[in-house]
């Protein structure tokens, strides 16, 4: 994405759909694992050996999934904040009785 693109990301957005994707996957590595216990306690152990490797891999999507949305919620904040005009310091002055 360019720049320009990038600046009228909503921070926002980007946080909420960070939190609902990553949930949305740790709900299904949750199913996954209470899968793989129930075909292991069935004896399927195929089945669950294939079950705990998807968990696993859904692990990995997960941490690189909420890896990414950081980094873009990062870049997208630099880029926000460095556009904006300078702080202007104001002198307060002291009334000397």
């Amino acid at each position: 994405m360019t720049r320009s693109e990038l600046n009228h990301l909503d921070l926002a957005t980007i946080n909420a759909a960070q939190s609902v994707i990553v949930a949305a996957i740790e709900h299904q590595i949750c199913k996954w694992e209470q899968d793989c216990a129930d075909a292991s306690a069935d004896g399927r152990l195929i089945n669950a050996l294939q079950l705990e490797h998807w968990a696993f891999a859904a692990q990995l999507l997960r941490s690189i999934t909420s890896s990414e949305l950081s980094a873009l919620f990062a870049q997208v904040a630099d880029i926000q904040f460095s556009s904006m005009p300078p702080v202007q310091e104001i002198e307060v002055l002291a009334e000397v009785a």
